[in-house]
């Protein structure tokens, strides 16, 4: 039987729709069926930087329970990894979280379809890490948090312990009092550390040890978010005798001229100058983490976190900036010096110590300062040098402790080693006779011996100390 027409086009409208119908089905097979390839960043929010070397893992939303996909961030925390679009669950992943009992919730993905996607995750906010680190001590303190590690394998070392301390002002009726709390903590098995309760804005200085193998000092600014600090420590060096390593540093300007007597030193220890070629040698350096400061007179001073391998001599070239590149123009007005310092100083009815001296005279400490004054003498106390009493003399066998102020305000009696570094001081004056005192600095209860009056730098207006504390090393 030979088809009506009515028939045929019946057939044909029912072909077509059925090839419309299939074609739809395989294109919306393929397009869920499309991977894409979805690429991001995961940035650590305590270092503020990329973090490497975590895993990033992938769940689809429908269905949680499964096993999903991962990828390793780069040392830049870049990733990229394939997926079909839809619906996802994206969560890092890190050892160093799970150590210090951190968890990241997921976050909800949609992969759209195309054939690229960008990303960005990171680890919980500051603020959440902070609760999540110290708990009810969180408030307006400031955290610390960080690794010790081994200077060789740059492994976490299990056990290390992590020193801290910064200088806190007290003004009472009495005037300034001046201390230098320090902290402890210890490190955990992977050689995670947490420090809570410090002040939320300092600088603060720290070091790491571990047997006998201790870093140097490190320079921390806290302010008012969780901050980061990591250690390395030699710990292949002999534990009685630590400082086994060399350091050599060449210092030159920014054209590549040497620069001859420049101030060299790791924190803590005594500067060295560098010969005509501008080259040094530190010895007796102790393996890991270290702060390096170079001081030249007309430039600007450098600073820097430095790590020296175990059983390597450490070597670095430091091109200092000249001063006028940095500073503006400084206007100097006759006779405009709120402290007095300078008009007592032309005077001369006591000895005087400007910053200009201190610099020239390069110090290991402030009662070596005083040392070289007449009428002055320093008795240590307890064997130990750096701790003492610095007094005046009265003839043969009399002795008395003079007076102390600092900044304009009188201070109880206190181990100037502990109190100040040389760095700090910008002016001393030293009054052995009580007729000679002047009238601001007169104490009633002390008219017996005479006054030691000290001037921080930021007090009478000079740059900023380069060194802020003297770290008690244990």
């Amino acid at each position: 039987m030979v088809p009506s027409d009515v028939q045929r086009r019946t057939f044909l409208r029912a072909f077509v729709a059925l090839a419309v119908s299939g074609t739809a089905t395989l294109a919306q097979q393929a397009d869920a069926a499309r991977t894409v390839s979805v690429r991001g960043t995961v940035f650590d929010s305590l270092a503020r930087t990329p973090l490497a070397g975590a895993n990033v893992r992938f769940v689809p939303e429908e269905t949680p329970g499964s096993g999903g996909r991962s990828v390793s961030t780069a040392a830049d925390g870049a990733f990229e990894i394939a997926l079909p679009s839809g619906r996802w669950l994206a969560s890092v992943e890190d050892p160093r979280l799970d150590s210090l009992g951190v968890t990241v919730s997921p976050r909800r993905v949609a992969v759209p379809r195309a054939s690229r996607f960008s990303l960005a995750l990171g680890i919980p906010s500051p603020l959440t890490l902070v609760h999540a680190f110290c708990g009810k001590h969180a408030g307006d303190a400031g955290t610390l948090v960080g690794m010790v590690r081994s200077a060789g394998s740059m492994a976490g070392i299990d056990s290390a312990r992590v020193l801290l301390q910064w200088t806190e002002l007290t003004f009472g009726r009495g005037g300034i009092t001046r201390t230098q709390p320090v902290a402890a903590v210890q490190a955990d098995r992977n050689g995670w550390y947490v420090v809570c309760g410090l002040p939320a804005i300092a600088e603060i200085v720290a070091w790491a040890e571990r047997g006998g193998a201790v870093t140097g000092a490190l320079l921390k600014q806290l302010d008012g978010v969780p901050a980061r600090l990591d250690f390395s420590i030699d710990t292949t060096a002999p534990a009685a005798t630590p400082g086994v390593r060399r350091a050599d540093v060449l210092v030159h300007d920014l054209g590549g001229h040497p620069v001859a007597a420049a101030r060299v030193r790791l924190l803590g220890q005594p500067f060295v100058l560098t010969d005509a070629r501008g080259f040094v040698t530190l010895d007796s350096v102790a393996g890991g983490s270290q702060t390096l400061e170079v001081v030249a007179v007309g430039f600007a001073p450098d600073r820097r976190a430095v790590e020296i391998g175990a059983g390597e001599t450490f070597a670095d070239t430091v091109a200092l900036a000249p001063l006028e590149s940095d500073l503006d123009t400084v206007r100097v007005i006759a006779g405009h010096d709120g402290t007095g310092f300078d008009m007592r100083r032309l005077r001369g009815l006591g000895q005087y110590i400007t910053a200009a001296d201190i610099a020239r005279e390069n110090p290991e400490n402030v009662t070596s300062l005083l040392r070289s004054l007449d009428g002055m003498q320093y008795v240590p106390s307890g064997g130990r040098e750096r701790s003492g009493t610095v007094l005046m003399t009265r003839g043969p066998g009399r002795r008395c402790r003079p007076a102390l102020w600092v900044d304009g305000f009188p201070a109880p009696p206190m181990e100037l080693n502990w109190l100040f570094h040389p760095d700090e001081i910008g002016g001393i004056e030293v009054y052995d006779v009580a007729a000679k005192v002047p009238a601001q600095f007169i104490d009633p209860g002390n008219n017996r011996c005479g006054v030691i009056v000290i001037w921080t730098r930021e007090k009478l207006n000079l740059p900023k100390a380069l060194v802020p504390i003297v770290p008690l090393f244990p």
